[in-house]
């Protein structure tokens, strides 16, 4: 199941610096982190593109030009509802991602609530009574996925995301 839930967040950071995102479709944040070493990278990372990635802070913060120029951040609960709905999507459906009937997976989803409330301690969010809790784990490993990831993995993981190396 954890591979399934990061298998979504691969596909998000991909749209997201990738050329398919109507609000930055000239990459320009990509472009910018190819760039960025260091200090200056590390910086730029931890203060505005894990939060533009997470979402967390972006209108009070980052609001139009202030963040590299681009129309907005797209949330992932949103990309996530619109596109797994297109025809062609390659995204699973919350079935597909939580299989009930595999108990296997039940006992990856308490593990994974587990794993959630660990990293969210204080504020965990209480998914047993959470009418959207699907879409809420999906959200929320996103969340600890970035914030916990170093600024040069980071870095590493996108480009692979956006640019991915074929095997021949």
């Amino acid at each position: 199941m954890e591979n399934k839930i990061q298998y979504h967040v691969d596909k998000f950071v991909a749209f997201l610096f990738g050329k398919e995102n109507e609000n930055d479709p000239e990459q320009i944040i990509y472009n910018k982190l190819l760039r960025l070493e260091g200090d200056e990278l590390e910086v730029w990372m931890n203060e505005k593109v894990k939060k533009y990635i997470i979402f967390a802070g972006f209108y009070c913060e980052f609001q139009g030009d202030e963040f590299e120029g681009i129309a907005g951040p797209t949330r992932f609960d949103t990309w996530h509802t619109i596109y797994s709905l297109k025809e062609n999507s390659n995204l699973m459906l919350y079935d597909e991602i939580y299989d009930h009937s595999d108990p296997e997976c039940i006992h990856e989803l308490q593990e994974m609530k587990l794993k959630l409330r660990e990293w969210q301690h204080p504020n965990s969010r209480n998914y047993d009574r959470d009418l959207n809790w699907r879409l809420h784990i999906l959200t929320d490993y996103m969340e600890m996925f970035i914030m916990t990831t170093s600024t040069e993995d980071l870095k590493s993981y996108i480009i692979e995301q956006v640019d991915p190396v074929e095997i021949r």
